[in-house]
């Protein structure tokens, strides 16, 4: 039987952001999918830790409980507010797990691929430690990371002093040894592989002004090309950007306004047609 492959997102907003996810973002995810050979999932989650963030966690550790994920399966999870700028690029992984330090310099689990196999299958309970959870849930940044927070607890992730944790020896792990440290520094040496910014665009310099972008200016660290961008993500309170729907899923690389595979883009997006219909 081949391998499963999954592309999982949990997107459940009460606001016009579902609606923009769903006419912008998810066309964009499934084209992806066709073209790289994923199965596509979108979730609405559930009330898993009160948090919908934990639920994509939550799934891919119910969907290996319940077998319906396998060793030699694998998981790509986009957070509802990334868009996929371009998707040449397979985002899987040859190692066990993946994910990016982002823009405003953190291991940042808004993008992750992992690949089940005895390690992850390890790995996902320590993420998920009830123990752990309760311990911390009512810190300020348990509140706001959740299952990034617990990612930091156990690997024992410290302060890297101003300095860009690609820079940091082995991306800051174990700088911060305390008692929640559950992963030695030898298996994520061999387990982990860690990108750059481009895999999880928080900011930009030309988008440093804009509306929502406030929040994150303090942590502006790590700057990155607009055109090396793989995958925009819009944390924080910025505003979700409506032209990055409107570039091709898969730019040419001698021409980037151009598609290189056109059978796999996504159903053109207009701007206008969209506020028209939806009044915004």
């Amino acid at each position: 039987m081949a391998a499963r492959k999954v592309l999982l997102v949990v997107a459940d907003y009460s606001d016009m952001r579902q609606v923009v996810f769903e006419e912008c973002f998810s066309p964009r995810n499934r084209q992806y999918a066709a073209y790289h050979g994923y199965e596509y999932i979108v979730s609405r989650g559930d009330d898993f830790r009160q948090h919908k963030t934990w639920c994509k966690v939550g799934i891919i550790d119910r969907m290996i409980r319940q077998r319906e994920l396998v060793d030699g399966d694998s998981v790509v999870v986009l957070d509802a507010d990334m868009i996929i700028v371009n998707g040449t690029r397979n985002f899987a992984t040859d190692k066990s797990f993946c994910y990016a330090i982002d823009n405003c310099n953190t291991h940042c689990l808004g993008y992750f691929a992992l690949n089940i196999n005895p390690w992850s299958r390890s790995m996902l309970p320590c993420l998920l430690d009830e123990s752990l959870y309760l311990r911390h849930r009512h810190e300020e940044r348990w509140r706001a990371w959740c299952e990034q927070a617990a990612w930091y607890a156990i690997c024992g992730i410290g302060d890297p002093q101003g300095r860009c944790f690609l820079d940091v020896p082995d991306y800051g792990w174990h700088l911060q040894l305390t008692a929640d440290t559950s992963l030695s520094l030898a298996e994520l040496r061999q387990h982990v592989e860690v990108r750059g910014p481009e895999w999880n665009t928080t900011l930009l310099d030309d988008e440093f002004d804009s509306p929502g972008a406030m929040s994150l200016r303090p942590y502006y660290t790590n700057r990155s090309r607009g055109q090396d961008t793989i995958i925009r993500h819009f944390s924080g309170a910025q505003s979700w950007r409506y032209y990055y729907a409107c570039r091709p899923l898969f730019p040419s690389a001698q021409n980037p306004g151009v598609s290189a595979t056109p059978d796999f883009e996504p159903p053109p997006f207009s701007i206008v047609a969209f506020k028209q219909k939806w009044g915004c």
